[in-house]
């Protein structure tokens, strides 16, 4: 019953640290805590286990700030965590995330001036990183979708624009289709 929003870009003066949260059955908003990286940050990835919220790298509205940082928004106590752990590349932003369990899939994105094609098992319990099968196509900006053991990788920016392939991520076997 509750959407929360939590970061992205205002325009200027750039990237946002407003976290909110959207009750469905008011129809009501409340704002929470604000995000406390002074440079806001857009172009993340994000994800949620149960009550908490992770936020993968990103930037501000103008590249400079570009982060390899995992935080975490604890949606229970209403409070922050930064740097709970570090992304395995120098800096990522535009990475498309998705949940299954206990355990977040992090896909492509953008990193040292080039759209990738990595995948990323991020484990809640140690907050550490496990490689896995890339995906066939490099992209960043789409959408990741769960369902069930299998993740739906949507859409985004290749180097030469926008695709509107769809791959499927198998989490029990580590294999794309």
């Amino acid at each position: 019953d509750l959407i929360y929003t939590i970061t992205g870009h205002e325009g200027n003066p750039g990237s946002s640290r407003i976290c909110e949260k959207y009750n469905t059955k008011t129809n009501s908003w409340l704002p929470m805590a604000t995000y406390p990286r002074g440079e806001g940050r857009y172009e993340q990835g994000i994800a949620a286990v149960g009550t908490d919220i992770y936020i993968f790298g990103g930037t501000n509205s103008w590249g400079s700030a570009k982060r390899n940082t995992v935080d975490k928004y604890d949606a229970n106590s209403n409070t922050w965590t930064l740097n709970i752990a570090t992304y395995l590349l120098p800096t990522i932003t535009g990475e498309m995330c998705a949940t299954v369990g206990n355990s977040i899939y992090c896909f492509g994105g953008w990193s040292q001036q080039q759209i990738i094609s990595n995948t990323y098992l991020f484990d809640v319990n140690t907050n550490t990183f496990t490689p896995k099968e890339d995906m066939p196509t490099a992209r960043k900006g789409g959408i990741a979708l769960a369902l069930g053991n299998k993740i739906f990788v949507i859409g985004g920016s290749t180097m030469l624009g926008f695709t509107d392939t769809v791959e499927v991520y198998d989490v029990t076997i580590n294999d794309w289709t």
